[in-house]
């Protein structure tokens, strides 16, 4: 049994001094931004909305006064769901609209609808109704070469502690993990919002779209197919479930598409490289699962020197939220400690 929590004190170290390293190449992109070209390349930003009454007042008056006007992707489905189709449509005179025909699909059909109405030319970025980049970031990336640019991101609370803990816990997985594996050029996944693709891209690899999560098989995808994706010195701003439930109903979303994600790509093209990236991936989501019972078996019944250990690397973990509170501008008080633990313990309730 000593030998098993050697084996998991060993991964937590794995885990924890990853993230750490990762946080800091992340702050570190702040500092050495990538260097301009000569030329300047067209941006053509896509919003897809579904059912988003509630949200797209604000969004409005936010893209409004962006250098660059979105186009907003809807679909005949808001009709099916008893949306306000007609109010939408007076709602977004003055933005160029896209209306996807389908009736059944999700996200993915109704970009791959807006892809094939488009120019591709240049830049395509995607964000979603509450996102909120910073303008600079337009600017930026008109004047870059590379294939794909991802935006690190900044969740933002409501007024409840619980959504204060889980801004933060996606905030920290945003600059501790995602960015820093975009940055180190492995097999890894993008997310669906804050992302820049060259268009000529989308000629070879569009959105599967029999996935809720299209974002993750696309990241998969474009590493396979040999594109490269780098992290933007820019945040995008997005909001956090407005409720625990939906907060949880998120989670299960990710961790299923994260799960069955291989059923989606062409696993010919894998390499030992990718193997050992997607068993990599399958471990970090098995933490959702036995994370905290392992935790709490080695303060339990492992000896005193491994519940030391795991004590230290805890400590360090902790280090990493506090960089991530000091990064986001989060406040930093007894309120936002207890958010962050209650998050992390909700986490479990995800894969069952």
């Amino acid at each position: 049994m000593e030998y098993l929590f050697w084996i998991v004190v060993s991964y937590l170290y794995y885990r924890v001094f990853q993230q750490l390293i990762g946080i800091f190449q992340t702050w570190n992109i702040f500092f050495q931004p990538e260097k301009k070209g000569k030329h300047r390349k067209s941006i053509t930003i896509l919003i897809p909305i579904y059912c988003e009454d509630k949200i797209l007042r604000e969004t409005i008056e936010f893209w409004k006064k962006s250098p660059i006007k979105p186009i907003f992707v809807l679909t005949k489905r808001e009709r099916l769901a008893g949306c306000r189709g007609k109010m939408i449509l007076e709602m977004l005179s003055d933005f160029e609209i896209i209306v996807s025909p389908n009736t059944i699909g999700y996200k993915a059909t109704q970009l791959n609808y807006a892809l094939s109405k488009i120019d591709l030319e240049g830049y395509i970025a995607i964000f979603d109704v509450d996102s909120r980049p910073d303008f600079g970031v337009f600017e930026y990336v008109a004047y870059l070469s590379g294939d794909i640019y991802q935006m690190p991101i900044r969740y933002i609370p409501n007024s409840s502690i619980f959504s204060l803990g889980s801004a933060i816990y996606q905030t920290r997985f945003s600059l501790a993990y995602e960015i820093p594996a975009i940055l180190n050029g492995k097999f890894t996944y993008l997310v669906g919002h804050g992302l820049f693709v060259k268009g000529e891209i989308f000629y070879n690899i569009l959105f599967h779209e029999e996935t809720l999560t299209e974002d993750i098989v696309f990241g998969y995808e474009t590493c396979l197919n040999g594109y490269h994706s780098k992290p933007l010195p820019f945040f995008e701003y997005s909001s956090v479930p407005e409720t625990f439930w939906k907060s949880i109903q998120q989670g299960a979303r990710w961790f299923i598409g994260s799960w069955t994600f291989v059923k989606y790509i062409d696993t010919s093209k894998l390499g030992l490289r990718e193997y050992i990236a997607i068993f990599l991936r399958y471990l970090q989501l098995l933490d959702w699962f036995w994370g905290l019972f392992w935790i709490v078996a080695i303060f339990l019944f492992a000896p005193f020197y491994l519940k030391v250990a795991t004590a230290i690397a805890l400590i360090v973990f902790g280090y990493i939220y506090y960089i991530t509170i000091r990064l986001g501008e989060y406040p930093l008080s007894f309120a936002t400690i207890f958010g962050i633990v209650f998050k992390t313990f909700t986490n479990f309730l995800v894969p069952l």
